[in-house]
């Protein structure tokens, strides 16, 4: 039998997991990391991480500033700011701060297949897709369409 549980419930859980040393496979739920994350396909695994890897590319488990939990990706650095954003998303970003991140994504199960979120391959789509952002509309709305 499968149990679901509210993100407000979980996340507080996973968070604390984290923080004591603990990697956490979740699945992804929602849309914002369409299309290399999707609800209810894929998995991420989180864990453990230290404030200089929390750079541009990285995916991370965070609460933004409004006190929500959100895994996007970073794709901005400003001294202690982190601006974070949804793959699938083309306008919307969050801020949060490094001591507001309560872990990185260190893999990914995607349509089966495990990725090392270090490993070439992710962050060879990672660095592609940030610097796709001007082209992101129309590659969104072709994923759609397909």
């Amino acid at each position: 039998m499968k149990k679901v549980f509210d993100n407000e419930v979980i996340l507080p859980e996973v968070a604390r997991l984290i923080e004591q040393g603990h990697s956490v496979t979740i699945p992804v739920r929602g849309n914002s990391m369409n299309p290399f994350l999707a609800d209810g396909r894929d998995c991420v695994t989180l864990g453990g991480f230290v404030p200089e890897e929390l750079q541009t590319g990285v995916t991370v488990l965070a609460k933004d500033m409004e006190g929500r939990f959100v895994l996007h990706r970073i794709i901005a650095r400003r001294d202690e700011k982190l601006i974070l954003q949804g793959d699938g998303n083309l306008r919307q970003t969050e801020e949060t701060t490094p001591a507001q991140v309560a872990g990185k994504v260190i893999a990914v199960m995607r349509k089966g297949k495990r990725y090392a979120a270090g490993g070439v391959l992710w962050r060879m789509y990672s660095y592609c897709w940030v610097r796709l952002a001007p082209c992101r509309r129309y590659l969104l709305a072709l994923y759609r369409r397909l």
